[in-house]
C-alpha cells in the first residue's frame, strides 16, 4: 500500500461517510445542519490524530481547504451555492489536499463541473426544483479517494 494512502485511509473514509449523510439530507430538505458539519470536522480531526499526518501535509491541506472555502464563499455570496456547501467544502478539500494538491484541485473542478452538467440537464428537462450540490461533491470525492493511492 502506498504511504499516502496508509495515513489517509481513515480520514478519507470518515469524510466520505459524512458527505454521504450530508448528500442525503441535502436532497431531502436542501439544507445541511451546522451540527453535522461540526461533527464531521471533529471526526476528521480525531481520525487525523491517529493517522500520522505530517506538518507539511497539514499546511498544504489547510491551504487547499482555505482556497476552496474562499471560492465557494464568493459563489455563495452570488447565490450559486448554499451556506451549507460553503461551510462543508473545506473538510474534503483539506483531506484531499493533504494527500496531494492536484487531487484536491481535480475534486474541486470535477465537483463544480458535475454540478453544472446536472443543472443544465435539470433545466433541459424542465424539472421544477434545483439540484443540490452535495451529491456532486460526494460522487466526485468518492472518485478522488480512489485516486489517492497513486499519489
Amino acid at each position: 500500500m502506498h504511504a499516502a494512502l496508509t495515513w489517509a485511509a481513515a480520514p478519507v473514509n470518515v469524510v466520505l461517510l459524512f458527505l454521504i449523510v450530508a448528500a442525503v439530507i441535502d436532497v431531502a430538505v436542501q439544507w445541511i445542519p451546522d451540527t453535522l458539519t461540526a461533527v464531521a470536522a471533529g471526526a476528521v480531526a480525531a481520525s487525523l490524530s491517529y493517522a500520522g499526518i505530517t506538518t507539511h501535509q497539514v499546511v498544504v491541506g489547510a491551504l487547499c481547504g482555505l482556497l476552496a472555502f474562499l471560492v465557494y464563499l464568493e459563489l455563495g455570496v452570488r447565490d450559486i451555492f448554499g451556506g451549507g456547501d460553503v461551510k462543508l467544502v473545506p473538510i474534503p478539500a483539506f483531506i484531499l489536499g493533504a494527500v496531494h494538491p492536484l487531487l484536491a484541485l481535480w475534486w474541486f473542478t470535477a465537483s463544480i463541473g458535475l454540478q453544472g452538467a446536472l443543472s443544465i440537464g435539470n433545466r433541459a428537462l424542465k424539472l421544477p426544483a434545483g439540484v443540490p450540490h452535495l451529491p456532486a461533491m460526494t460522487v466526485t470525492f468518492a472518485a478522488a479517494s480512489c485516486f489517492a493511492a497513486i499519489f
